[in-house]
């Protein structure tokens, strides 16, 4: 609609309707709160082995992408917040990476939450002795097409 308006034919674009049809009820709820949300932390819950002498260190990812947006979104199936987050990077409205070379925040509050929502807390009491985790902090951008295909499609809170 927006390209048929001639004041607003600059923020849309022909691939909107693509991105559109290619959202779940519950990303689209998703992307609303992206839009409304002024910060966007997240968490990756690195699994590591304490190493016995001579060996190695490594990790593997416990969580990728946690974050409390699906429940601020109020989603159907919250739990699939981090999938619902991958399918929106891949549609290029958001970018979320994963791992050290990540932005984070400055202020650490905004994490808070995050290390200490009862999902990791019971994830943690679940490990064993020779286990130990790390959290890495960073948070979710919404990309220049992402922002434009927000100001397009989506209406800014205090108006609805």
């Amino acid at each position: 609609a927006n390209a048929m308006d001639k004041n607003k034919v600059q923020k849309a674009h022909p691939s909107f309707v693509n991105v559109i049809s290619e959202l779940s009820p519950d990303e689209a709820r998703l992307v609303q709160t992206l839009f409304d949300e002024e910060v966007l932390p997240k968490i990756d819950v690195r699994l590591k082995t304490k190493p016995k002498e001579g060996e190695s260190k490594g990790h593997v990812y416990a969580f990728i992408n946690f974050t409390t947006l699906g429940d601020k979104a109020k989603l159907e199936y919250p739990d699939l917040t981090p999938s619902y987050l991958s399918n929106l990077e891949r549609l290029n409205i958001i970018s979320c990476p994963t791992g050290s070379f990540q932005e984070s925040y400055t202020n650490k509050e905004y994490y808070k939450d995050l290390e200490e929502h009862p999902i990791i807390l019971d994830y943690k009491k679940s490990l064993s002795e020779d286990k130990e985790i790390e959290i890495v902090q960073g948070s979710i951008t919404i990309t220049d097409f992402g922002k434009m295909f927000m100001d397009a499609v989506l209406t800014p809170s205090e108006e609805r």
